[in-house]
């Protein structure tokens, strides 16, 4: 019986090796070609600055106001948010003047009701003549009793007339803030539709500018070379969160080791007790940040509901680009993993969010506006990390999506995410 276990055993490890075999040789090829990518963007990227030549100034004065158009149409969203937010205050405020005036306004039909009662019982009381009362007082005693009632009478109907002048009063007060949060509310109002002008004025210059570069030969080339610049940027931000990720968990696990080995040299109980649970919060912490296990490739979802396929991998460079089915479209992870880099590229991409799945498996998300997620956070597969329609270049309706793998020996490729969604 040993004897066959012993062999299945030795059967697993065959296979286990073999399968890692292959995978270390598809990794070697993958990062072969991912090479291959990057001499064919540098060679580009000279053939581009080549062919401008003379006119590479002049473009490049076109790309930076494209740039700073793109930018003012990012400000001018935040402003407008931050109008419309201004008027839903208003409006609150509004609708809960009027409820107090409503209010005020029921106060004073229920004082009209006791001013008059009282108007009529001093009627009475003048008919009768405060002569007439006091004279049939019989005794002292009497008459004190008499003068006593009397002069309550009238504190209280000082106090209901006080009572009315001081609702008047509040009346008048709120409907003065009614008009002043009217006239906050109309000037609010045309603030956002200012705005609004301005926006469609900034977004219809841009377009024109965008549409003048694509006409012409140089203007293509120049916006190829600033999409090239930007996945060299995207490259080396994901370079230093995969390191940071890694030093990070390393550093937690010479932490827990540290709190192990003390929690077992110590003699007392409370010390033993006190040790042990600090290397259990270690431990904790380094779960927080560890990796999940490899993902099979049937384990991943879309990104995004529903999507379309508008470019396949080494088209336009090391990735895929996807269209939703509406602008402002949810993008969402496709597998569990920890969030690696959260990154603003600028008015043209956007934000762009990183999220590490396995110690050898990254997928990187670009136009976003801002997004809902944080570095170092752990997320769930399905779980919203942010909105399409960060940048100025891509509709808000396209995502750019990437695949990163990384083999035993530390080495870096993308990959056809193609393959990951089943397209």
């Amino acid at each position: 019986m040993k004897r066959i276990v012993l062999a299945l055993l030795l059967i697993c490890a065959c296979i286990s090796e073999a399968q890692t075999s292959n995978t270390r040789n598809q990794l070697e090829q993958d990062i072969s070609t991912y090479e291959q990518l990057q001499q064919q963007r540098q060679q580009e990227l000279e053939n581009i600055r080549q062919s401008l030549g003379d006119l590479e100034a002049s473009i490049n004065a076109r790309l930076s106001e494209r740039d700073r158009i793109s930018q003012d149409l990012t400000d001018l969203r935040s402003e407008r948010q931050s109008i419309l937010n201004n008027i839903s205050s208003l409006e609150a405020e509004q609708a809960k003047t009027e409820a107090d005036i409503k209010e005020l306004e029921a106060q004073l039909e229920s004082l009209k009701v006791r001013i008059q009662a009282m108007l009529e019982n001093l009627y009475k009381q003048r008919s009768n003549g405060f002569a007439t009362s006091v004279a049939k007082a019989q005794t002292f005693h009497e008459l004190q009793v008499k003068n006593y009632y009397l002069s309550l009478l009238a504190d209280q109907d000082v106090a209901l007339v006080n009572e009315l002048d001081v609702t008047v009063s509040a009346l008048f007060s709120a409907q003065q803030q009614l008009i002043a949060q009217v006239q906050d509310l109309t000037a609010a109002e045309q603030e956002l539709a200012r705005n609004e002008a301005s926006l469609e004025a900034k977004q219809q210059e841009l377009n024109g500018i965008i549409a003048e570069l694509e006409s012409s030969r140089e203007g293509q080339l120049a916006q190829r070379a600033s999409v090239l610049l930007e996945q060299e940027k995207l490259e080396a931000e994901l370079d230093r969160s995969r390191v940071a990720l890694a030093n990070e968990i390393a550093r937690l696990e010479r932490e827990a080791q540290e709190a192990r080995r003390r929690a077992q040299e110590a003699v007392e109980a409370r010390e033993r007790q006190r040790l042990t649970e600090q290397a259990q919060q270690s431990e904790a912490r380094i779960q927080a940040l560890t990796l999940p296990a490899e993902p099979e490739e049937s384990e991943f979802i879309y990104p995004v509901d529903s999507p379309q396929l508008l470019n396949r991998y080494g088209d336009l460079g090391p990735y895929i680009t996807l269209r939703a089915p509406l602008q402002g479209a949810a993008v969402r992870a496709i597998h569990s993993g920890v969030v690696g880099e959260v990154s603003w590229l600028g008015a043209n991409s956007g934000y762009v969010v990183s999220i590490n799945h396995s110690s050898s498996l990254t997928t990187a998300y670009w136009n976003l506006q801002l997004p809902e997620v944080q570095p170092n956070q752990r997320i769930e597969q399905g779980e919203i990390i942010g909105y399409l329609g960060g940048g100025g270049l891509l509709p808000a309706d396209v995502l750019r999506f990437t695949v990163r793998v990384v083999d035993g020996n530390q080495k870096a490729a993308y990959v056809d995410p193609a393959d990951y969604l089943g397209f």
